[in-house]
């Protein structure tokens, strides 16, 4: 569930989501496309994860430090400036790691995705990736893609 636009004009609320190490911890080199989704986990934690094209859901873990804020639900990294938005489609760097499919961010899985990068790219589709990422980066880029996501 996508949080909506609040129609309130205070402050914006601010809440927990799953995070994984903090940045240059790990070292995985793996690229997630897809749409940014969450939802409510209990008081003050939201879950979030990438929609596929064809609906699969990936658990999604931010580095230490990251959070949300509401009304739109945006990641916020370690400073509190955003770097994504619920349904802007990007491109996360990471890799997938161990999760507890009982934990219910996992989505029942026990696969996450955690980010390493702190920066999503936004692309929605591999060519625009890898161009945007070309650009960026100022060289040659050829991404290693996981084709089938699991359920």
């Amino acid at each position: 569930m996508n949080h909506s636009a609040s129609k309130g004009t205070g402050p914006r609320k601010i809440v927990q989501v799953p995070t994984g190490p903090p940045l240059g911890e790990m070292r995985q080199r793996a690229a997630l496309l897809g749409v940014l989704e969450g939802g409510e986990a209990g008081p003050d934690c939201w879950c979030l994860w990438m929609r596929s094209a064809t609906g699969n859901r990936v658990p999604v873990l931010w580095p230490a430090g990251f959070r949300a804020r509401l009304d739109p639900l945006e990641v916020l990294n370690g400073s509190g400036q955003m770097v994504a938005r619920a349904g802007e489609h990007l491109v996360l760097g990471g890799g997938f790691r161990p999760a507890d499919p009982e934990d219910p961010c996992s989505l029942g899985q026990d696969q996450a995705f955690y980010v390493q990068d702190e920066t999503p790219t936004r692309a929605s589709n591999w060519r625009e990736y890898i161009e945007a990422k070309s650009k960026r980066d100022g060289e040659g880029f050829t991404p290693v893609i996981r084709q089938g996501w699991p359920e």
